[in-house]
């Protein structure tokens, strides 16, 4: 349900119209909601929200930095996720990225930057309209572009994304032979990277 995927302390069934004052992640949450006959209405602020503790992948990704600002409006008919509407909005910074068993040892801690994030919901398809990590100065920058097809088990739900990437002439070189044998053959223009999910995985496997 709906309920269960938010996973946010103070929302329950039971209660139709709150607010929400959290202390989380190291940061704040806060907010307001609803729950009438007709639809689901949520706001959240979120500020300051460390990515350390945020991720579920700190195997993959080891992440140090902050959300330093975070807005979500919601609206969904009869508390249908699947039928939502609204807006995301996100900025923040990474200040160093480490990515475990997919690249050398040699990539060492990556200074990656700023993090914007600006996505419409409409009828639950969540459109990254710009959804970009990183700039031309940082050790690496990513772009994604794609849309989330939320589903009311959430599980369930269909991301279709394209992510590019960008490396440093200083990353680039320090990859060795990963850069001679993987990461040429998929260079696209403006020096970024296609298909940067198939590169991880064909660099895992070397």
């Amino acid at each position: 349900s709906l309920f269960s995927m938010l996973q946010i302390p103070g929302i329950k069934k039971s209660t139709p119209a709150g607010s929400i004052d959290l202390e989380i992640f190291g940061g704040e949450l806060s907010g307001n909601f609803s729950m009438g006959r007709k639809e689901f209405e949520l706001e959240l602020e979120g500020s300051k929200l460390e990515l350390e503790n945020l991720s579920n992948f700190q195997n993959v990704v080891v992440m140090n930095g902050k959300v330093q600002n975070l807005q979500l409006e919601l609206v969904a008919p009869k508390g249908k996720i699947d039928k939502s509407n609204g807006k995301l909005t996100l900025t923040g910074q990474v200040n160093k990225l480490k990515v475990n068993n997919y690249l050398p040892e040699a990539a060492g801690d990556l200074k990656i930057g700023q993090i914007n994030l600006s996505a419409p919901i409409k009828r639950g398809l969540i459109d990254f309209e710009q959804f970009q990590i990183g700039n031309d100065t940082s050790d690496m920058s990513v772009r994604i572009a794609g849309n989330l097809d939320l589903n009311t088990n959430l599980a369930r739900s269909d991301l279709d994304i394209n992510v590019k990437l960008k490396l440093s002439n200083k990353l680039e070189s320090n990859l060795g032979y990963l850069n001679q044998n993987v990461i040429s053959s998929t260079k696209v223009s403006k020096g970024f990277y296609d298909e940067f999910c198939n590169l991880l995985l064909s660099a895992q496997a070397l």
